[in-house]
């Protein structure tokens, strides 16, 4: 997942600089662009992430579950903080898969935002194949 929702944003991105929109895209340019529900939706979600980030890091004792020699373990950056059961063990991989999936869909969210709902300017005129 991580590796397709960042390719997903980063074609967006990508064509976002391509199409000559500067690197810091400021409020201004996103209301010209994105329709006023979608930018509150896209604000609501980023909210939710927010939150999500800072409930799910207390949530998980600012450390990750791990099984060291065969034990149920909460590490940080290789040191034990602390034992777990087996169900504490299920339940912090659990945290850990909501604190990432917050990530995932705001920037799911964002590229969706470009790829389906920015109001994008026609490259050539149709008008000749109609002819």
């Amino acid at each position: 997942m991580h590796a397709a929702v960042l390719l997903y944003f980063a074609c967006a991105v990508l064509l976002l600089h391509r199409a000559g929109y500067p690197r810091r895209l400021t409020f201004d340019i996103l209301q010209d662009n994105l329709r006023g529900w979608i930018l509150f939706a896209d604000s609501l979600l980023l909210a939710y992430a927010v939150v999500n980030f800072v409930v799910c890091l207390q949530l998980m004792g600012n450390g990750g579950a791990d099984i060291v020699n065969g034990a149920y373990v909460l590490t940080s950056h290789g040191r034990v903080l602390s034992h777990l059961t087996q169900g504490e063990y299920h339940l912090h991989k659990a945290y850990e898969l909501r604190y990432f999936s917050g990530g995932w869909l705001l920037f799911w969210a964002w590229s969706t935002s470009y790829f389906v709902f920015w109001k994008h300017v026609p490259i050539r005129s149709t008008d000749r194949l109609l002819a």
